[in-house]
């Protein structure tokens, strides 16, 4: 039996002027497994902090509905099937307005594809200079696409889907905080260059 890997292949950016609240990002940078390789290109200071991401090419960034009640990353502790605590990763909620046809056959191709990424979220408070704003996620198995929809009540229609760690597996550092040198810096690595 062979096994598809389709992976994220572009930025995914909202079609609509629905622009973020000032302050409350919901944008992430998203990495195919092909392009990365942890630890080969994660440079980890300690189990919470990665100070280093080099992937062998950009980052996509996933530009979203502007509204921090949608969207959110989470980590939870769980016991894995063969009796090993760790955690399992998510970002919930990604919405995209009015995807176009490109945006959505990206999605759904990694869905059905099962190709897994990894991701570098900035959390709400984002335009601050807080250190620990950048956290980097799927760092052992990666996050796959989950929960894929797409709904026509408001406009034209928002697709969402989730982004959680795969069926049965953990993770055993959680989310980590990514910061390169300062935030400034990091910041402009994630977004300008896309860790590329």
């Amino acid at each position: 039996m062979a096994t598809v890997i389709s992976e994220f292949a572009a930025d995914i950016t909202r079609d609509a002027a629905n622009y973020p609240v000032s302050g409350m990002l919901q944008k992430f940078l998203m990495i195919p497994g092909s392009e990365l390789d942890p630890p080969t290109n994660v440079t980890q200071s300690t189990e919470s902090l990665v100070t280093d991401i080099v992937p062998d090419a950009a980052g996509h960034v996933v530009d979203g509905i502007g509204d921090n009640t949608t969207m959110d990353f989470i980590e939870e502790g769980v016991e894995n099937v063969k009796g090993r605590n760790g955690y399992t990763l998510g970002i919930v909620g990604i919405s995209v307005l009015d995807p176009s046809t490109e945006v959505r056959e990206i999605v759904k191709d990694a869905f059905v594809g099962g190709g897994h990424c990894y991701v570098v979220f900035q959390r709400k408070w984002g335009g601050t200079s807080r250190e620990d704003a950048f956290l980097f996620g799927g760092y052992t198995h990666g996050l796959v696409v989950k929960n894929l929809k797409w709904a026509g009540l408001e406009n034209d229609g928002a697709m969402s889907f989730d982004l959680m760690t795969p069926d049965e597996r953990t993770e055993p550092f959680g989310w980590m905080n990514y910061l390169k040198t300062n935030y400034t810096t990091t910041e402009t690595d994630v977004w300008t260059n896309k860790l590329a």
